[in-house]
């Protein structure tokens, strides 16, 4: 496993609204971006479909947030942006990845019906995926808030 292959706090959730065609052809057309699972949203039916961005760098994370808080006060961006002002048009939201996604509901739902199912006590297989962290302080954060659920 590559550790710096997928670092959560730089990772960008769009959520889009209208066509999944029209923000990947908006996506593709600012340099350097580089959607994750592209392929899975040309043939989502999902109605909300949501698209993620790992940027390479904090202080760019920083720029397309300043970006898309800018666009949502209904101020100007400014001259060559343009691809983004394409881009913030087809969302609904635009956040940093967060616990709302790292378990859908639905996966919720089901977890839930299987508990109910089998009963309280016996054993669910589940399978997650670590994320590795250089932070120490990061990481360790992470394994108190384990520990507490």
């Amino acid at each position: 496993m590559d550790p710096s292959a997928l670092a959560p706090e730089r990772l960008l959730v769009f959520e889009v609204r209208g066509p999944v065609f029209s923000f990947i052809t908006a996506i593709n057309n600012i340099v350097g971006l580089e959607l994750i699972d592209e392929e899975a949203l040309e043939t989502d039916e999902d109605k909300s479909p949501t698209a993620y961005l790992l940027v390479p760098d904090l202080a760019a994370l920083r720029s397309i947030e300043s970006l898309w808080r800018t666009w949502c006060r209904n101020e100007p961006l400014g001259t060559g942006f343009t691809g983004w002002r394409n881009v913030f048009s087809l969302l609904r939201d635009l956040r940093l990845w967060g616990p709302q996604d790292r378990v859908e509901q639905q996966d919720v739902d089901v977890l839930a019906e299987e508990i109910e199912w089998r009963g309280e006590d016996d054993r669910i297989r589940l399978e997650i995926e670590l994320i590795y962290r250089k932070n120490s302080q990061v990481a360790a954060g992470a394994e108190q808030s384990l520990r507490q659920r």
